[in-house]
């Protein structure tokens, strides 16, 4: 009795029932579970299996017959799915599993309602389809490796670069087309996953089917299963590589300009339409007029004895003539000393219009002036 009890317990949960059928009397036996699943009072004797046939649809009802009948299977074992449609038009998705004893043609099997199991695979595909569009749709590489960096997911963008597809993933070996140094700096943002904030965000190298290698932002996210363990991890990569060019030869030039301002004989400085110097103060400046850049970096033109701070601003402005300034004017020495100087400069302006900075260049011309004297 207990161990029946137990049976009934475990067809319940696991939303099982068993059967036996003898082809030779058309005898029929149930577990209980059956019933359930049939969602038939419990009885002695399940329905013969003529009255089980119009659960089935048409064609398979006839399939299933021809099956339970059949004297000389291909195969004692069997396995497969198939639904039945109550009267009110409900459906159960069932799986199908058993065996034909070959001595007898008698048939044992258990039948199980895989109905929320089939539903929730459907969800599961639903979103994969989903998923699968929207990478499609975006202009990035978006890839998807296992614990161990095999590639099992590789959007079309990603496919069209590397020249690689789904029947290649098994051979191919997606780190050896990064750099040394960027596969290194990716493993060790992939040492401890369970320890990162997500996103990790890497610019890497990498080439593509030329050879050539292009600059990528890469985005990567772990995806944990439902006992946080790691399952895969995602790759979204953005082509950076005109950005990180255009930045370099940005460099490039901003260095040669640095280097003609530093080595140029007149005084160049940028400032502030408020007078504050910035970030240029060559040398030529500090030989000039006398102050180190790290003395004046930040505050007021020290060189201007004659105008007050409050007030620059103006004078600045009515001396320019289109963003422009050409001018001779007196200044001071560190030393104290007054000499005379050329003064050029240009305004930059922000994308509102207003003077951000500006250009100063001024030539010491006190012995040119007395000479004319």
């Amino acid at each position: 009795h207990r161990k029946h009890q137990l049976n009934e317990l475990v067809e319940k949960i696991s939303q099982k029932g068993n059967f036996e059928f003898i082809p030779a009397t058309d005898e029929i036996t149930w577990s209980d579970g059956l019933f359930n699943i049939f969602e038939l009072p419990i009885q002695a004797t399940p329905p013969p299996l003529a009255d089980q046939m119009p659960f089935f649809k048409n064609g398979e009802a006839e399939k299933l017959s021809e099956f339970f009948y059949n004297k000389n299977p291909e195969r004692y074992t069997f396995n497969f799915d198939t639904a039945i449609t109550f009267p009110d038009g409900r459906t159960k998705d069932l799986e199908v599993i058993g065996r034909i004893e070959k001595s007898n043609g008698i048939v044992h099997g258990s039948v199980q309602d895989i109905t929320e199991k089939k539903r929730q695979n459907q969800l599961l595909l639903d979103e994969e389809r989903k998923f699968r569009q929207l990478t499609e749709t975006l202009p990035h590489i978006i890839c998807v490796v296992d614990p161990m960096y095999n590639p099992v997911y590789l959007n079309q963008v990603g496919e069209e670069y590397y020249g690689k597809s789904e029947i290649d993933f098994d051979q191919w070996n997606w780190t050896d087309y990064l750099r040394k140094e960027d596969y290194q700096n990716l493993a060790t943002l992939f040492m401890n996953p369970h320890e990162v904030t997500p996103p990790l965000v890497s610019n890497v190298r990498q080439k593509g089917k030329d050879g050539n290698e292009r600059w990528f932002n890469f985005v990567i996210f772990p995806q944990f299963d439902s006992n946080y363990q790691l399952e895969s991890w995602t790759l979204i990569g953005m082509d950076i590589h005109e950005q990180v060019k255009a930045r370099e030869e940005l460099e490039r030039s901003n260095n040669r300009l640095r280097s003609l301002i530093d080595a140029s004989p007149l005084a160049i400085y940028s400032i502030s339409k408020q007078g504050i110097v910035k970030d240029i103060w060559n040398p030529a400046a500090e030989r000039i007029l006398g102050w180190k850049k790290e003395e004046v970096a930040g505050k007021f033109l020290p060189q201007l004895y004659d105008i007050q701070p409050f007030e620059f601003e103006k004078v600045l402005l009515d001396s320019m003539n289109n963003g422009q300034i050409n001018t001779q004017r007196k200044r001071a020495r560190k030393s104290g000393e007054r000499i005379i100087m050329d003064i050029t400069g240009g305004a930059i302006y922000n994308e509102q219009g207003d003077i951000e900075e500006v250009i100063i260049t001024q030539m010491d011309i006190t012995e040119i002036v007395n000479q004319r004297r």
